[in-house]
């Protein structure tokens, strides 16, 4: 028997209340993209055994899903994942896939936000989790403050499919691990810090969401620029500015060729323009021209699928 899991990478929109304001922490939206994926492959084997790329680390990944599910048979090859530590959410990506594989060659059922409650994911931001499980934009509850429980689903859309994202991925790395724990313990309350997390929630639930049912292109660029300004300033303090320093040259540049809508993606550094499917390309090259070779510069659709898994006798 054998088993092919490939899942999306995701842009992460911001967070909605990451300064511990009434309510729930964090609250987050994002959206998954075809490109790049996070492809690995199970087959039947006697012992549990890892190899492919990021190896070390889908190892740990097997062995906590082993230990919570029970499951120690099956050979795992992880064949591609997205760049580590830029904002795509590689790790988690690679992390339920490696689980499904290995779930799914041995014939158990699990829901998603178990399995990755079980691999120690969602302590900040569900949006990777949903991406996996469903695709399209999601938006997720936030997290209880008294307990660590896992973010809920709030909302799944489909993205336009005439609408196409320019995925920008300067040179370096984003905050991740110990040090993104540390920043969001640096984390403190702005003066106006209630103010910002409610212009926040009513920018992504009063504009950007009905601009995206509406396939509103310009309005739903035009919220999401807003976002990443309202957030970026809840993080100003943790990263240098509204924007990473690296994430920020690529912005200014986008900002010159007037692109409907971009952000950073997480901590950055990658960077993503949302445009018209007949514009995407024409974008990329300007981009390309202008950064040079500093940067990777993607056209990619969004995915509104979510993971796929094939399995075979």
């Amino acid at each position: 028997m054998r088993v092919w899991v490939s899942a999306p990478s995701r842009l992460h929109f911001g967070m909605i209340n990451p300064l511990g304001s009434e309510g729930r922490l964090y609250v987050s939206l994002g959206v998954g993209i075809e490109e790049p994926r996070t492809v690995v492959e199970a087959e039947t084997a006697d012992e549990l055994s890892v190899e492919g790329v990021q190896r070390r680390l889908a190892q740990k990944f097997v062995e906590r899903v082993a230990k919570a599910f029970g499951v120690w048979r099956g050979r795992i090859r992880v064949h591609s994942t997205a760049p580590r530590h830029v904002g795509l959410g590689s790790t988690t990506q690679l992390a339920l896939s490696v689980a499904y594989a290995l779930l799914s060659l041995n014939r158990v059922e699990e829901r998603v936000p178990e399995v990755a409650k079980a691999l120690g994911l969602g302590k900040q931001s569900g949006v990777g989790t949903y991406v996996f499980e469903r695709g399209g934009l999601v938006l997720d509850g936030g997290v209880k403050k008294e307990e660590g429980s896992f973010p809920p689903l709030i909302l799944r859309l489909d993205f336009p499919e005439w609408w196409s994202f320019v995925v920008a991925i300067p040179l370096g790395k984003g905050v991740s691990g110990r040090a993104e724990e540390e920043a969001f313990a640096k984390l403190r309350p702005a003066v106006e810090g209630d103010k910002l997390v409610g212009r926040a929630a009513q920018i992504a639930l009063c504009r950007l969401v009905p601009a995206l049912l509406d396939e509103d292109l310009g309005s739903f660029g035009k919220a999401l620029i807003d976002l990443q300004e309202v957030v970026g300033e809840m993080f100003s303090g943790v990263q240098g500015g509204t924007y990473n320093p690296l994430s920020a040259k690529v912005i200014e540049v986008l900002k010159e060729l007037r692109v409907e809508g971009y952000g950073q993606s997480s901590w950055g550094p990658a960077v993503y323009a949302v445009t018209s499917d007949d514009r995407a390309e024409h974008v990329a090259r300007r981009l390309k021209r202008r950064l040079e070779a500093r940067c990777r510069i993607l056209v990619v659709k969004a995915d509104n699928q979510g993971a796929r898994i094939t399995i075979t006798q």
